[in-house]
C-alpha cells in the first residue's frame, strides 16, 4: 500500500527549469528508487522551508504528517527565527525544530530508517535531506528529482493544497478537514502579553506592511501614503511594520504619513503574530505576513502583480487578493525581477481597489 512506483518523474516545464527536467528524465532512467513502506520508518525530516509564506504554508501538512505516522518523530529543518514560530506558536506539531545550516549529524542507522520530505522542490533540500535520510520525498523541480523516491509534479494549486496532495499520494491516504482547521498558529499568553503594548484596548489598528523579501511586489510608496491617509482621515488607527532591511521604506511611509508612533519596531514573530491577532486588518504585498495574518484569522488584504494569486493566496471571506484591474499581459510572472522594469503589475493596483477591498473582507470603515 505504502509504495510509489520508481521513475515518476514531474514533466519538462518552462522557465528555466528545462535543463533540470530532461537531467530528471535521464536520470530516472539509471536510477530507480522506492519508499519503504511505513512501519519501516521510524523518523521524518522535513526539509528547509526557505520562506515564512513557505513555512506557514506547511503547516496543514505537518499535522496531516503528525497524525498520519502517529508514533514516528518528526524532524524540521528550517530558519531559527522560523524553527521560534513552529516551536512556539504550534506546540506539539513536530519533535524537535533544527537549524537547517547546522543540522544534527544522524547516524547510518538512523538514516537508513529515515524519510525526508522536501516541500521546496530544490536540489540544495535534496542534498540536506539525503544526508539526514536514505529516502526522500518531494517535488524535485530544480534539479536532482531522480534521486526522490517519490517526485510529485509541482501544480497550480494553493501551497498548502499542493503539499496536503504530496503527503496523500506518498502515504496513499486523505487529508481530513482537521489538518486545515483555523487557526493555524496558537499565540500564548505571554507572546500575547508583549503584543499588548503595541495595540492598547482601543479601536483595533489596520497594519499596514509595505515591504516584501522580493521588490518587485512592493506598491508604490505614494499609494501607500494615499492610502493611509484616507484610513486616518476616516478614523481608522493605523500601525506600519516591517522586517529589520525595511526599515527605510517604513519609516518613509510614516513621515508621509506624519506620524513616526505609528511604526512598530521589529518583533519576534511569535509577539508580531499576536499583533496581528489583536489588529483589524493587514494590507500587504504577497508576503509572509499575510500567510500570518490568514493563520490568526484576521481579514487580509493581499497585493498581488508578479505572483499567482490562486498558488500564494487563500480562498476565504476573510481574505481579499487585490490584482490590477487591466494588468499587462506578463502578470503574473512568477519571477523575483520584473524584465520589464517597471512594475507596472503593481503600479495599477488603484487605491480604491484596496479600500473596496477592505470592506469586502468584513472590516468597516468609519466614515
Amino acid at each position: 500500500m505504502f509504495q510509489s512506483p520508481p521513475g515518476r518523474l514531474p514533466p519538462l516545464r518552462s522557465r528555466g527549469r528545462l535543463p533540470f527536467a530532461i537531467a530528471d528524465r535521464v536520470g530516472g532512467l539509471l536510477f530507480s528508487r522506492r519508499l519503504p513502506r511505513l512501519e519501516a520508518i521510524k523518523s521524518l525530516v522535513v526539509v528547509r522551508p526557505e520562506r515564512l509564506g513557505d513555512v506557514i504554508g506547511t503547516i496543514p501538512a505537518l499535522r496531516m504528517l503528525r497524525r498520519v505516522a502517529a508514533g514516528k518523530a518528526i524532524r524540521c529543518l528550517v530558519q531559527p527565527a522560523y524553527g521560534q514560530l513552529i516551536a512556539q506558536c504550534c506546540p506539539g506539531l513536530v519533535d524537535s525544530v533544527e537549524d537547517c545550516n547546522a543540522p544534527r549529524r544522524s547516524s547510518p542507522a538512523a538514516r537508513q530508517a529515515a524519510l525526508f520530505i522536501d516541500f521546496q522542490g530544490h536540489r540544495a533540500n535534496i542534498i540536506s535531506g539525503l544526508r539526514q535520510a536514505a529516502t526522500g520525498a518531494g517535488y524535485g523541480t530544480r534539479g536532482l528529482g531522480f534521486l526522490l523516491a517519490h517526485a510529485a509534479t509541482l501544480e497550480r494549486r494553493p501551497v498548502w493544497e499542493r503539499h496536503l496532495a504530496l503527503l496523500e499520494d506518498i502515504f496513499n491516504t486523505s487529508a481530513e478537514p482537521a489538518d486545515v482547521q483555523l487557526p493555524w498558529l496558537h499565540i500564548s499568553a505571554a507572546a500575547s502579553s508583549e503584543a499588548s503594548a503595541y495595540v492598547n484596548d482601543g479601536p483595533r489598528p489596520i497594519v499596514l506592511h509595505p515591504g516584501s523579501g522580493q521588490p518587485n511586489k512592493r506598491w508604490p510608496l505614494e499609494h501607500w501614503v494615499m492610502l493611509g491617509r484616507e484610513l486616518l482621515g476616516a478614523g481608522v488607527p493605523l500601525l506600519i511594520s516591517g522586517a529589520p532591511s525595511e526599515l527605510s521604506l517604513t519609516h518613509a511611509l510614516a513621515k508621509g504619513l506624519g506620524d513616526p508612533r505609528l511604526l512598530l519596531p521589529p518583533l519576534p514573530l511569535p509577539i508580531y503574530a499576536g499583533v496581528l491577532q489583536r489588529s483589524r486588518a493587514l494590507v500587504a504585498p504577497d508576503s509572509g505576513v499575510c500567510h500570518m495574518a490568514h493563520a490568526v484569522q484576521v481579514p487580509v488584504v493581499a497585493l498581488f502583480g508578479p505572483e499567482d494569486a490562486l498558488m500564494w493566496g487563500y480562498r476565504s471571506p476573510r481574505v481579499v487578493n487585490v490584482r490590477a484591474e487591466a494588468p499587462p499581459a506578463c502578470s503574473p510572472c512568477e519571477r523575483t525581477r520584473c524584465r520589464r522594469g517597471d512594475l507596472l503589475c503593481m503600479k495599477q493596483i488603484a487605491v480604491e481597489q484596496v479600500r473596496a477591498a477592505l470592506e469586502s473582507a468584513g472590516v468597516r470603515l468609519a466614515r
